[in-house]
């Protein structure tokens, strides 16, 4: 700030620089406990503005920069105060990795001004900025609430509630000899009808990224029902609506191809993909049946009837408890209609209550995963770079199969 400095001729300093004060900090959380990281980042920049002549004062500005791998520094930060470096694998045309910085500030742009000076918006602009600043808000509020390692991840997976919550790290120990293990998956918790709410910020970051939701079946008046083709049925799940693979019929969404659930983002480079739930062939009591399951529940069920149906399930597991005495009714009703039932309409059933039941009383290794889930993780396995060593496992692994 040049105090006691003069501005000298014989001191040829006229020219010299204006004063910047910039303060670069690399990676503080390698010598910072968590909890000192998020206070570290909250008063780092008042500690450098503690000076009679900074303060509030506009004359001189100070810039920090901090680079960090830290989800509880990058959790206290404003959206318009990050840069992501997004990691560019060599390709043809640039034969080196490197990186693109993603401006943060600009995932959710403001709407377009209008053409003319003084023009007042439309309404249906005052609508799309209303979303948007709406969107913008959910999405801040949501990664504040849980956690940010969104930012440091190799790939993200978007999951509907507690039981795919308590069972999916389990599913990616188990499949494929671990080989999703070795890679850093975020997981998030954010029901169908929200999944899409992330959109701009999944593609804006190219982060791979795999939704497992619900195909969510719905008659013309709105209400649940199970899943059956050529009912004219329609999904109320705003993401398969709206975002990936943006198809409304049920009957369109059974009859889409694994290329059709994929979605690459050219102008950012994020490969998405959407797994939901399509026909099981099973049986029960001898008889083969195939159904449509509509949830992670009645999914899981469907595919692992031997876990359910034995002698071992006391009355202390209620939920399981539910789930095998429907699969003992003697009844003519099919089994998809059984688990309709119990999981849609029985207002006594507590899908995290399942789901912490099997945990306590089933051997995880037991489980089969649900097949649309293996699908969508097997698409992850191929987006990911895997160690040589699993690659030759699991290539051997299906030519056996």
């Amino acid at each position: 700030m040049r105090v006691n400095k003069e501005i000298m001729e014989e001191r040829k300093n006229v020219n010299s620089p204006e004063p910047i004060h910039l303060v670069f900090v690399e990676e503080p959380e390698a010598h910072l406990h968590a909890q000192v990281q998020q206070v570290f980042i909250r008063k780092a920049y008042d500690v450098l503005r503690n000076n009679t002549n900074l303060g509030d004062k506009p004359q001189f500005s100070t810039q920090l920069i901090v680079s960090t791998h830290s989800s509880h520094i990058a959790h206290e930060c404003d959206f318009a105060e990050l840069r992501y470096f997004q990691r560019i694998p060599a390709t043809p045309e640039v034969n080196i990795p490197h990186a693109h910085v993603v401006n943060l500030s600009t995932v959710f742009a403001a709407a377009n001004e209008p053409q003319r000076r003084g023009q007042q918006p439309s309404t249906e602009q005052e609508a799309e900025e209303a979303k948007r600043l709406a969107t913008q808000k959910f999405v801040t509020r949501y990664l504040q609430t849980t956690h940010c390692d969104l930012f440091f991840a190799d790939a993200a997976i978007l999951f509907e509630g507690a039981g795919e919550r308590m069972l999916l790290p389990h599913f990616l120990k188990s499949y494929k000899y671990g080989a999703l293990s070795s890679c850093y998956i975020s997981l998030l918790e954010i029901g169908g009808s929200h999944a899409f709410r992330l959109r701009n910020l999944i593609e804006h970051l190219g982060l791979t990224t795999l939704i497992i939701t619900d195909i969510d079946s719905v008659e013309a008046n709105r209400s649940a029902c199970m899943v059956a083709k050529g009912a004219s049925q329609k999904t109320a799940n705003s993401t398969l609506k709206s975002w990936i693979p943006n198809k409304e019929s049920i009957d369109e969404l059974l009859a889409l191809d694994d290329n059709s659930k994929e979605k690459v983002e050219s102008n950012f480079g994020a490969a998405i993909r959407v797994t939901y739930q399509t026909a099981v062939n099973t049986c029960i009591a001898c008889n083969p049946e195939e159904i449509f399951p509509r949830t992670f529940e009645d999914a899981l069920i469907a595919e692992n009837i031997a876990l359910f149906d034995n002698e071992s399930i006391d009355d202390n597991f209620t939920q399981l408890i539910k789930i095998k005495s429907k699969l003992s009714d003697t009844q003519n009703s099919s089994l998809q209609k059984k688990l309709f039932e119990l999981i849609a309409k029985d207002n006594s059933f507590n899908k995290a209550a399942f789901a912490l039941e099997l945990l306590f009383h089933i051997d995880t290794n037991e489980i089969q995963i649900p097949n649309y889930i293996k699908e969508g993780l097997a698409w992850l396995c191929k987006k990911l770079v895997i160690p040589n060593t699993i690659q030759q496992a699991v290539a051997a692994d299906e030519e056996a199969q």
